[in-house]
């Protein structure tokens, strides 16, 4: 197995385990993106979906194969985009603490988008 795909699938674990660590922290309470149900959990789907098509790209964006790297590059870049664009909107609630689960995802989404550079330059 290439470093490429271990890296990409590295990056899929880490999105999917974010999404089950805390979400936000209210008062002395902290909530998962699940425990919130509604949007929160529409979310979480959301990440779990693009960690898995992330890690499937990178798993077979080998030799011949190397145009899923490119899509790789693009689900991995959608969910580093949408996870940054979410803590900033986070980050606009006073009332809320922002919990490790979005840096987390934000940095298997990285890890996500290294791992697609990385198939794309080997090809």
């Amino acid at each position: 197995m290439k470093k490429s795909q271990l890296t990409g699938l590295a990056g899929m674990a880490i999105i999917i385990i974010g999404t089950f660590l805390p979400y936000i922290t209210v008062g002395e309470q902290s909530f998962t993106m699940f425990s919130l149900g509604g949007p929160a959990k529409t979310v979480a789907i959301l990440f779990i979906v693009l960690g898995l098509l992330s890690g499937v790209f990178a798993f077979f964006g080998k030799g011949k194969a190397w145009w899923l790297s490119i899509l790789n590059l693009v689900v991995s870049g959608l969910a580093a985009l949408l996870i940054l664009l979410h803590i900033n909107k986070l980050g606009k609630e006073a009332a809320n603490v922002i919990g490790i689960s979005v840096y987390v995802i934000a940095m298997g989404a990285i890890i996500g988008v290294v791992s697609s550079i990385m198939g794309i330059m080997k090809k």
